[in-house]
């Protein structure tokens, strides 16, 4: 700045070198922006899943705790007594030769 003309290739050279170096600084930020928002995208959606996942517990976890006991036996009672006759059924059905069937 004393004298006109003097250092000027220096300066010049200085001031590009310091705009090269914030151009490289400004692309490093905006690689490590994107990053940081594909990562930001991947937690939402693995956010959204354990929430899911929580809800669908918590129903699960209500309906074991509201169900009523003596209805689920007494349903569990009669579906069982209904397999034993048709297995009962079948037993006596596969003892039956096409012989007797007939003849009955």
């Amino acid at each position: 700045l004393s004298t006109p003309g003097q250092g000027g290739p220096k300066v010049q050279q200085a001031v590009q070198d310091s705009i090269r170096n914030i151009d490289q600084c400004s692309s490093q930020i905006s690689s490590a922006r994107a990053f940081a928002g594909t990562t930001l995208q991947r937690l939402d959606g693995v956010k959204g899943r354990l929430d899911a996942t929580e809800l669908s517990a918590q129903t699960d976890r209500s309906s074991a705790e509201d169900l009523d006991m003596v209805k689920a036996l007494s349903s569990f009672n009669q579906q069982q007594t209904g397999y034993q006759a048709a297995l009962q059924s079948y037993a006596t059905i596969q003892k039956l030769s096409l012989f007797q069937y007939l003849n009955a």
